[in-house]
């Protein structure tokens, strides 16, 4: 395989493995803490109204599923490419980052969980950089 397929492959491999990590995390934290039966995951309100009443156990969920997110799919996506791991790394936790912004800016969160902004970015970074071989 070239290297553009590479780098790009190991992209995909890190945002898909990220995603189905944090669906997993969430899932179980569904079952942990089951929403509301008449929930629509698409009105806003109603998501921003739930989300206000959430114990911190369930907030946990959703939070760690997004780090989790970042963190395994970094080291998924770096492991199938070391010579581009420090780039790989950084456009996973860049695109995480961007998908939990999406996330805060569309659904109104406790303050707290901007910190995973520069967390998620830092896992990228920093996992890509730890696995990264010349």
């Amino acid at each position: 395989m070239n290297s553009v397929g590479k780098r790009n492959f190991g992209v995909t491999i890190g945002i898909v493995t990220g995603l189905l990590v944090n669906m997993i995390i969430v899932q179980v934290g569904m079952m942990v803490y089951p929403p509301p039966v008449d929930l629509d995951p698409n009105d806003i309100e109603a998501m921003t109204d739930m989300i206000d009443r959430m114990p911190l156990g369930q907030l946990l969920f959703t939070y760690i599923g997004h780090l989790a997110q970042a963190g395994l799919g970094s080291i998924a996506g770096c492991l199938s490419n070391r010579q581009t791991a420090s780039r790989t790394g950084a456009l996973i936790g860049g695109v995480t980052a961007m998908f939990c912004m999406l996330n805060l800016l569309t659904v109104t969160h406790p303050v707290w969980f901007w910190t995973e902004l520069p967390l998620t970015m830092g896992l990228g970074v920093g996992i890509g950089k730890w696995l990264q071989t010349d």
